[in-house]
């Protein structure tokens, strides 16, 4: 199937285009050249606000932490009810004993902190947080306290048999 971008009005494959489920074909209205080419001028006549947001966001780690907290709230529907003082951030991973470091990039690293929900199910609410190692909180996932006991089991078994 083929859609004409309605920028450039070439028409091109649905391949050509971002999906966008609030679209009845559910692709983007515009092809993903055009897109690019819009987002990259918005970026460049509005540079100052693109640099003040991610200052903002390297000062206090925490004002990020919160953003991603939402927007994670609101696309799995879990309660958040935490403000940005509620969220506390250590020098040192409880979990695995490691520095964190704030990411440069942007891109979350190993050791960029993490925020957890201890219990998954209660959402991000006052007592159910802590700020841990993005490694620790990968491989937390959504095991239960029960997997993850037979997975530490399983390693010092492992290790055992290999010593």
């Amino acid at each position: 199937m083929e859609k004409q971008c309605r920028s450039c009005r070439v028409t091109k494959p649905l391949e050509q285009f971002h999906k966008n489920a609030s679209c009845k074909d559910g692709v983007h209205t515009l092809c993903k050249t055009c897109n690019n080419l819009k987002a990259t001028t918005w970026v460049k006549e509005n540079l100052d606000k693109v640099v003040a947001n991610k200052k903002a966001r390297r000062k206090d780690v925490r004002k990020s932490l919160i953003e991603a907290a939402q927007n994670r709230a609101r696309t799995k529907s879990l309660p958040i009810d935490i403000t940005v003082d509620d969220i506390i951030v250590p020098d040192i991973c409880p979990v695995l004993m490691i520095p964190l470091h704030k990411s440069i990039t942007g891109r979350a690293n190993s050791d960029s902190p993490s925020l957890d929900r201890i219990i998954p199910e209660l959402g991000y609410v006052k007592g159910n947080i802590q700020v841990i190692s993005n490694k620790a909180n990968s491989m937390k996932n959504n095991a239960t306290t029960e997997e993850l006991i037979k997975f530490a089991k399983w390693i010092l078994k492992v290790k055992e048999t290999n010593e």
